[in-house]
């Protein structure tokens, strides 16, 4: 967080942070070290910049490959001639949801995003993480009603619970923000 890296970055070699409460927990830092910033020799970072320069040609690469696919998909081949062509499988996720991990995806924003736009029957193309998929929506289900409204009762509940907590735990950090409160004296255990 800003505030952690503000605290953190202000002290001097052997200096002790106050306490910084960042997503529920409380940190507390010592500088055992500082280096001055420094353009590196190219020995120090040759590797690293080689495995980059690998990684993105690689990833380029992957996208043009994928481009061709999909090009070949839009002519008219079906997914697994396409796929056999690149010596590649096909799997099915079966359905999910929008806040679900397709199987074999995992959690990817950006493929559900894509995924959630196509029409039944259409294709696309994604590039999730390092990866590229393409795609074929087979079908959408929508919600069960009966179910929907079975549970609707606990749902509206317990979101409102969430938000009255979320509201209390804004209104207490900002309160906190606000005091002035001074240590005075060693706590140490």
């Amino acid at each position: 967080s800003f505030k952690m890296s503000e605290e953190v970055f202000k002290l001097k070699k052997g200096e002790v942070s106050n306490a910084v409460e960042a997503g529920g927990s409380y940190y507390v830092f010592t500088v055992l070290e500082k280096k001055d910033p420094y353009i590196p020799e190219l020995k120090e970072v040759e590797a690293h910049v080689r495995a980059a320069y690998t990684s993105e040609k690689g990833r380029e690469l992957a996208e043009k490959g994928a481009q061709q696919a999909l090009s070949r998909l839009k002519a008219g081949k079906s997914l697994k001639q396409v796929a056999g062509e690149y010596q590649l499988d096909v799997s099915d996720s079966d359905l999910f949801t929008r806040t679900g991990s397709p199987k074999g995806v995992g959690r990817q924003p950006q493929f559900m995003q894509e995924a959630f736009q196509l029409k039944p029957g259409e294709r696309g193309m994604v590039n999730a993480g390092a990866r590229f998929y393409l795609m074929e929506l087979s079908g959408k289900e929508g919600i069960n009603e009966a179910q929907f409204q079975g549970e609707r009762e606990n749902f509206t509940r317990e979101f409102l619970e969430k938000k009255r907590d979320l509201m209390y735990r804004t209104w207490l950090t900002r309160s906190r923000d606000r005091a002035n409160i001074k240590m005075v004296g060693d706590f140490t255990l």
